[in-house]
């Protein structure tokens, strides 16, 4: 049985689905994503659809936070504890988490792109694999 979900939940969902970027790395999908709310519920959700990695970033009263979710698979290969303690120390932040689940606070406003490509870039360098965008 599926937990019913609250309407802004659902709605946020959707948007983020909607904002979604998707890279691929060798045999990875690497999922990019946005929301104001339910960052890890999306992330979650993007797992849950195929992506490897899901990475959601969201901007609260100046402060970015970004959560990171990944397969067991790439897990194996990649610890996003380790990419977001690095993250946390190259935007002057805290974060931790532990292989597959993982999350950074920083209390400065950054572009949300900026950091997600920032992430994408420290999980490619990991992997030794480039990602290439997936246009439809």
């Amino acid at each position: 049985m599926s937990e019913e979900v609250t309407f802004s939940e659902r709605m946020a969902r959707v948007k983020g689905l909607l904002r979604m970027r998707a890279y691929r790395a060798g045999e990875y999908i690497i999922c990019l994503s946005n929301v104001n709310a339910y960052e890890s519920s999306l992330a979650d959700v993007l797992i849950k659809s195929g992506c490897d990695v899901a990475l959601v970033v969201s901007e609260h009263d100046g402060e970015m936070r970004l959560f990171g979710r990944c397969s067991r698979r790439i897990a194996e290969r990649v610890s996003l504890a380790e990419v977001f303690n690095d993250l946390a120390r190259y935007f002057g932040g805290e974060g931790g988490g532990h292989a597959t689940a993982a999350a950074l606070s920083v209390k400065a406003r950054i572009d949300a792109t900026t950091m997600l490509i920032k992430a994408l870039n420290s999980i490619e360098e990991r992997l030794g694999i480039k990602a290439s965008r997936i246009i439809e």
